[in-house]
């Protein structure tokens, strides 16, 4: 509750990603990524924010490794997502 509250000081957002990409590859304006450590899932909120962001044309992408997470941002920087 203490980091929460600290976070929404600092004018963070509920729901929104971790990480961004402002590079646009394909068709994506950009790539969002939720960091996950198993067992937690996306909350209602975050699966809002991937919900939206994809309508619009960005990619967006919930990663549970740092394995995952290179190969997620390679495939999208060479365009194979």
């Amino acid at each position: 509750p203490r980091e929460a509250s600290k976070l929404k000081r600092e004018g963070t957002l509920s729901g929104v990603s971790d990480l961004f990409l402002a590079e646009p590859s394909g068709r994506s304006h950009g790539l969002f990524i939720e960091m996950k450590v198993k067992p937690n899932k996306m909350t209602s909120n975050q699966i809002t924010f991937a919900k939206r962001v994809q309508e619009s044309n960005y990619h967006f992408e919930c990663c549970y490794s740092f394995d995952a997470f290179m190969k997620i941002v390679n495939n999208y920087l060479t365009n194979d997502i």
